[in-house]
Order: C-alpha cells, then sequence, then structure tokens
C-alpha cells in the first residue's frame, strides 16, 4: 500500500473510533432532532389548517360587512326626512325663544 492509502485508512478508522465513542450523544443529539422535527410538522398543519379556517371566516366577514353597509344606507335614507322634521321643528322653536 502507498503511503496515501495508509494515512487515508488511519484518518477513517480514527473517524470511525470517534463516533464510536460519541455514538450515545450522537443518537439522543438524533432523537431530539426527529422529535422537534415531528412537533415542528404538527404545529405546520394546525397552522394550515387555522389559516384555512380564517380565510372562511374572512368570507363570512366580508359579506356581514356588506350587508351591515347596505344597512346602514338604507337607514341613512330612511331617517334623513325624520332628522329634517326634527330640524324645521326645532327651528320654529328656537324662533319663538329669541
Amino acid at each position: 500500500m502507498k503511503i496515501g492509502r495508509l494515512i487515508a485508512l488511519g484518518l477513517v478508522s480514527l473517524g470511525a473510533l470517534e463516533l464510536y465513542k460519541n455514538r450515545k450523544t450522537i443518537k439522543d443529539s438524533y432523537q431530539n432532532t426527529k422529535i422537534e422535527t415531528d412537533s415542528a410538522k404538527l404545529k405546520l398543519e394546525r397552522i394550515k389548517n387555522d389559516l384555512a379556517i380564517i380565510s372562511q371566516e374572512k368570507e363570512k366577514i366580508r359579506l356581514i360587512s356588506q350587508e351591515l353597509n347596505h344597512k346602514f344606507q338604507v337607514f341613512n335614507k330612511d331617517i334623513q326626512p325624520r332628522l329634517e322634521e326634527i330640524n324645521q321643528r326645532m327651528a320654529k322653536y328656537q324662533e319663538k325663544d329669541e
């Protein structure tokens, strides 16, 4: 064997030995990462569901808003003649007081 191959074999062996020594730490780290990844996936699904619900409710709110705007316009049209009559009567009483 050439010296380069021996050095490479030695480095690979050293790396394998370090992995073996730290196998518990690596395994624990992997398991923690897997748990956190699964938790993140569940949270992402919840967020997607919540966004879908918000989108549905947003449409309902838009429709309610349109209905309320329409009712407000109808109310304003209905109240205008009454307000004019009230103002006319108030003007009569104010003229008498002066």
